[in-house]
């Protein structure tokens, strides 16, 4: 109905880094961030242009240890959501009860078997509290949770890179209709050099992501993702990529399922300099909602061009 969505993203980060000892060093991270959801996207809301907000964020952290042997990060930040007003094709939309800060800590905790090859602990919880107790659906989506996994990280003579991570994922709503989410996650990423200027990715995803659903919390992500980079000649790298998504909201009969695909071509100049052209054809179809029936298909062709300038 509204095939044009014109929309910029922006972002602007500060880093500070103390090495106060050997082996422990300070850090702390700010960063502002304008963002956009398309109307592809199963969480965005049906407006006249994309959804977006504005996404505040900092930590603090403290990486005590060595590398080569074990490795502790600690870290304590905040992440402050704010979505702009948006307009509907029957009059404004109200977004603001979607605004929600959430206070998380960080405990990362890495040993080495031998160089390249470790395996680690982490958990990460978080309290998550929104500006108004209750959604325009009456629903109270403020909750707290922690995320614990433990991974390793494999090289096999650096032409096969292997991690794999498995946990439980644990969120209380306070709403009582959402109740307690406990999911299990897991992540397996593959990448394996054929030649010295050829890299094949394969990543697999199943973890569990808030979301503003109605009428559910949020949604269980399962993901593959496979891409392949290779330099055609010195300083042209060309990348395609095709990835696969089925989300399925909790509580409810919803399904999304998202194909995407990708190609890019970038040249590499002298200091620090690239441009690129890229293109990706995204289709994306839900089936179910509130009586179980229905479906929606979306497609989308999407044309970029990159300069980018590394510092």
């Amino acid at each position: 109905m509204h095939p044009t969505e014109n929309a910029w993203e922006g972002s602007i980060q500060s880093t500070f880094t103390s090495s106060v000892h050997d082996d422990v060093q300070l850090s702390a991270v700010g960063q502002a961030q304008r963002r956009v959801d398309p109307r592809s996207d199963p969480t965005g809301l049906q407006g006249l242009t994309p959804t977006t907000y504005e996404l505040y964020s900092g930590n603090v952290a403290a990486t005590i240890g060595h590398p080569e042997l074990n490795l502790l990060d600690l870290r304590v930040g905040a992440n402050r959501v704010s979505y702009d007003p948006l307009q509907g094709s029957t009059g404004p939309i109200i977004t603001s009860d979607r605004d929600n800060v959430e206070v998380f800590g960080e405990a990362n905790f890495r040993h080495s078997f031998a160089p390249r090859r470790s395996a680690y602990l982490k958990v990460r919880p978080n309290v998550r509290s929104y500006d108004q107790k209750f959604d325009q659906a009456g629903f109270q989506r403020s909750s707290d949770g922690v995320r614990a996994d433990a991974g390793v990280d494999w090289d096999f003579d650096s032409v096969f890179l292997v991690n794999a991570e498995t946990g439980i994922q644990h969120q209380a709503y306070d709403d009582p209709r959402f109740g307690t989410i406990d999911e299990p996650d897991g992540k397996l990423t593959v990448s394996w050099w054929p030649t010295r200027l050829t890299n094949v990715t394969v990543n697999g995803i199943h973890e569990y992501y808030e979301a503003f659903f109605i009428p559910s919390p949020g949604a269980v992500r399962n993901k593959v993702i496979a891409r392949i980079d290779h330099e055609l000649r010195r300083r042209w790298v060309v990348s395609a990529s095709y990835s696969l998504e089925r989300d399925e909201l909790k509580d409810s009969t919803t399904r999304y399922r998202t194909g995407i695909a990708d190609v890019n071509l970038k040249y590499l100049f002298a200091d620090g300099f690239s441009a690129g052209v890229d293109y990706m054809f995204t289709h994306q179809r839900n089936t179910g909602g509130a009586a179980g029936t229905g479906s929606t298909t979306y497609e989308q062709n999407i044309l970029t061009f990159t300069v980018k300038k590394v510092f």
